[in-house]
């Protein structure tokens, strides 16, 4: 962390260099203007491919190897594969004080506690795509402001204080992948039948955004808008029933339960 009298530099970090990567550094690169801070980028030269890509792109930096990322990072953000977490990070030697960001699906607070001795840790799920654009929601535990304002850059912050309200909330990250099925299956219903896939598209995309923002700034009052907007015999109605009888609405129930259960097991773990 350095300074000049300005807001510090952050050095953010990250172990993996995928796809996930890709998108936090797009995202927090171009959310300089929703955050005050700044933030430097040192990244693990795994995947060197990528790596040299996100540095060419948005001015990050290379670290020789995993351990020179750890010794030069304020925040280090885990974002390697489930598999992969332990043999890769067992070897590394983190500081007192130091915080690591773990985006380690289907991996407890606990465990990587256990790796990471004696830095502070903190559990996030990200969308991903979103988070590139800056309008990915995160969902953290346990609550840490250091981690809450890199995370800002990315979309919103809902940080919990308990592990099982985490474990729930996080099976968001396999709902926003399973939206955009939706939403494809969705267009694909009106391409054909005629409209181009470009307009087919936006309107089905509008309509839902459209939606979610009315929820957003009226949360509690969804049972009072679905009451406004579904007149008795209507056209909505009808499509409601039937997606009700055929038990439509209830498989994403079931998607939701198997996604928790695929991440985190059959019983909740404590964090």
């Amino acid at each position: 962390m350095s300074g000049d009298g300005k807001s510090p530099v952050i050095t953010v970090g990250i172990i993996g260099t995928g796809r996930l990567a890709g998108y936090i550094v797009e995202g927090a690169r171009g959310g300089a203007t929703r955050n005050g801070r700044d933030f430097d980028f040192l990244l693990s030269p795994r995947n060197a491919e990528k790596a040299a890509d996100l540095a060419a792109r948005f001015g990050a930096r290379l670290a020789a190897d995993n351990q020179a990322v750890v010794d030069g990072a304020d925040l280090v953000l885990l974002a390697v594969r489930p598999p992969q977490a332990e043999e890769g990070l067992k070897a590394l030697r983190f500081r007192a004080g130091q915080i690591v960001i773990s985006a380690i699906a289907g991996v407890t607070h606990a465990a990587v506690a256990k790796l990471v001795a004696p830095a502070r840790v903190v559990c996030v799920m990200l969308p991903g795509r979103a988070n590139a654009e800056g309008i990915g929601l995160s969902i953290l535990y346990p609550k840490q402001p250091e981690a809450e304002a890199f995370l800002a850059r990315l979309g919103p912050v809902h940080g919990f204080d308990d592990w099982p309200s985490f474990e729930v909330a996080s099976v968001v990250g396999g709902l926003s992948g399973c939206s955009f099925h939706f939403l494809k299956h969705m267009i694909s219903w009106f391409t054909a039948r005629g409209l181009d896939a470009r307009t087919a598209a936006l309107i089905v995309a509008e309509t839902l955004r459209g939606n979610a923002g009315v929820v957003q700034e009226h949360p509690e009052e969804l049972d009072a808008i679905i009451a406004g907007i579904q007149t008795p015999g209507g056209v909505t109605q009808c499509g409601a029933e039937l997606l009700a009888a055929r038990g439509g609405l209830d498989d994403w129930n079931a998607a939701l339960d198997a996604m928790q259960r695929h991440m985190w097991g059959a019983e909740p773990e404590k964090g």
